[in-house]
């Protein structure tokens, strides 16, 4: 047994199934014969052999994709030390030209003052991203053996787009830093929308009929049906506003449809 398990390299499991296949060769070698029982048991260790490095290289492919999925996000996030990087960061970092937004100077939670940047939308690998930081504001650093931007971290996966938002500015964080209007201390570039992480529920409710009437006027919807459709393929977070206020949007569109037919009677008579 510690044979076959020693010079194989299997696992227990299958050093076990070798010995029952060879002790089952053994037992029927009187009735087949001594040649056929080899060919048998070759063939056998062969097709294992085989098996094996299949499942090896399946593994090996797992694995890299799997590195390839972690390292991939369309947000990321990573904290600027003004005192220690080069006084024109935040031009470069606009330059860009991707969404994002810059938290005030924060300087109460941590020993160095610090900024803290959000940048969305663009699906690539977290080294990616800190090369073309490297190459915009160039002042660079060895630490440990890694070339690193002098006063800027390494980017980190976000995983929740809206509470790392609103930590730009500690609103659900009450004991940490407190800051004035988010619309004034939270720097945005790049068509960064932040809106509808701060708005509260009666605001994105009234926010969002304003939205719906904006487009029943545009598009002259005279159906709540096709209006829904319309919501439903383009704008997921108006179709929820207008199943909850389904009969005021629907006084909405019988108000156009009423528009429509005395139009229609005024050029009949004509």
């Amino acid at each position: 047994m510690s044979s076959i398990g020693t010079h194989s390299g299997l696992c227990k499991s299958c050093t076990m199934h070798l010995m029952i296949t060879a002790e089952f060769a053994k037992n029927i070698l009187g009735v087949f014969g001594e040649r056929f029982c080899i060919q048998k048991t070759h063939f056998f260790f062969h097709a294992i052999k085989h098996i094996s490095a299949i499942i090896g290289r399946k593994k090996k492919m797992i694995l890299e994709e799997t590195k390839q999925t972690e390292t991939r996000a369309r947000n990321w996030a990573f904290v600027v030390y003004p005192d220690e990087c080069r006084s024109d960061w935040l031009d470069i970092l606009e330059s860009l030209n991707v969404p994002l937004a810059v938290s005030p100077l924060h300087t109460v939670d941590d020993e160095k003052k610090h900024h803290h940047v959000l940048v969305c939308g663009d699906k690539k690998s977290a080294t990616q991203i800190y090369d073309e930081i490297c190459s915009r504001l160039g002042d660079s650093v060895e630490i440990d053996g890694k070339v690193s931007v002098k006063g800027v971290t390494h980017p980190q996966k976000v995983l929740n787009l809206k509470s790392q938002v609103r930590y730009l500015v500690h609103l659900d964080n009450p004991k940490k830093e407190q800051f004035g209007s988010w619309k004034e201390e939270i720097k945005f570039f790049g068509g960064f929308d932040a809106t509808k992480y701060f708005e509260s529920k009666e605001e994105k409710k009234y926010n969002g009929v304003k939205g719906i009437i904006k487009i029943i006027k545009e598009f002259s919807f005279d159906s709540l049906i096709e209006l829904l459709e319309y919501l439903g393929q383009n704008h997921d977070d108006l179709f929820q506003v207008c199943c909850d206020n389904a009969y005021l949007v629907t006084q909405l569109c019988n108000y156009n449809l009423r528009i429509k037919k005395n139009v229609d009677k005024v050029l009949k008579v004509q």
